[in-house]
């Protein structure tokens, strides 16, 4: 039954203390992590949209009025996206528990 509940409570939305908590992670991540990837993306820009997401609780609309610039603004929407996706159902794309803990291995000591 334990893993049932720990599964459930993944996929449940998150609470407003638990965006709260997001938001606040990410502010503390974001200064901290690569600013580009080996392909040119804006990692940081990528975190801020999460943020402003969160902040903003934006749809799908909102994000792609705001990053529409095809392939140039690719990685921002689907961070932003990812985000939405979070915000929604308690689930992200890499199976982790909440959007810092995918940027944590971005992290640069």
């Amino acid at each position: 039954m334990s893993g049932t509940t720990t599964e459930r409570s993944r996929t449940m939305k998150p609470t407003i203390e638990q965006i709260q908590n997001e938001i606040e992670q990410l502010k503390e991540l974001k200064p901290k992590i690569r600013h580009y990837s080996a392909f040119g993306d804006d990692n940081r820009a990528s975190v801020q949209a999460q943020i402003d997401v969160l902040e903003r609780g934006m749809d799908e609309d909102g994000i792609y009025n705001r990053w529409d610039e095809g392939e140039r603004d690719m990685n921002i929407r689907d961070a932003a996206l990812g985000a939405l996706q979070w915000m929604t159902n308690g689930e992200t794309d890499d199976g982790e528990t909440g959007l810092a803990e995918g940027w944590k291995g971005l992290v640069q000591e």
